[in-house]
């Protein structure tokens, strides 16, 4: 690719960078000029070039360019043979303090053979249809996290959860467990009006005691009620 070389400011005003035919596909002999993006047009943009063309063109944005330019950017354009488009190669200024969009028509794929990392004081993923992660390994730590969703699901094969201190806050719950064991250092249920346990059969064992208290109590067998201690007082 040839260039010619950009003149000093004490020589002629026609910063222009000639560009061989072929570099920009389609447009043919091209010519680099610098502008400022005015309004958004159409699929693309009206610039306002830079002396000595002084006039405004349409532009659209290559591909390579993926930082979206807004109103008020200083471009790189590269104008066609009869200099009425061209495409925006570059954003060479943005005197605004609008925030910088990386924006690609179609699929985007970003890649590396090593580590990946995204740095940022706040960083926020989002996806108006679906987001997936998928890894052989996942890890996430933060002093604090909070987790919104209408409808939440779980599949694992094992599953572990480590707190000092845990809160269930749910209008219902419903658990479907083939196996379930528990180990607790103290247990605590406060139900408020009703509570049915239903069991093909059902064990309570205690080291020390075991009381059952209320208003009202009773115990029902179809066939028979067995009480074996070595003391029983009743009434």
């Amino acid at each position: 690719m040839k260039h010619d070389r950009i003149p000093s400011p004490a020589g002629t005003q026609d910063k222009r960078l000639t560009v061989e035919e072929g570099a920009v596909p389609g447009r043919g002999s091209a010519t680099l000029h610098q502008g400022r993006i005015l309004v958004a047009s159409d699929d693309g943009w009206i610039v306002t070039m830079d002396p000595p063309m002084s006039s405004s063109i349409f532009a659209t944005t290559a591909f390579s360019c993926l930082v979206e330019p807004t109103p008020g950017d200083r471009v790189l354009v590269a104008l066609d043979k009869e200099g009425e488009s061209g495409l925006v190669l570059a954003i060479c200024e943005r005197p605004s303090t609008v925030p910088a969009r990386l924006a690609l028509q179609g699929k985007l794929v970003m890649s590396s053979t090593d580590t990946l990392e995204l740095h940022g004081r706040n960083v926020r993923i989002r996806s108006d249809a679906e987001l997936a992660l998928d890894a052989s390994s996942m890890q996430a730590v933060a002093d604090r996290a909070t987790l919104s969703v209408r409808e939440a699901g779980i599949v694992a094969q094992c599953l572990r959860s480590v707190a000092a201190k845990a809160s269930l806050v749910a209008e219902g719950l419903t658990q479907v467990v083939g196996t379930l064991t528990q180990k607790l250092t103290h247990s605590q249920r406060l139900v408020r009006e009703r509570e049915e346990v239903f069991a093909g059969s059902s064990l309570t064992s205690a080291r020390d005691l075991v009381s059952i208290q209320g208003q009202n109590a009773r115990i029902n067998a179809e066939r028979h009620i067995v009480v074996n201690a070595d003391k029983i007082h009743m009434g």
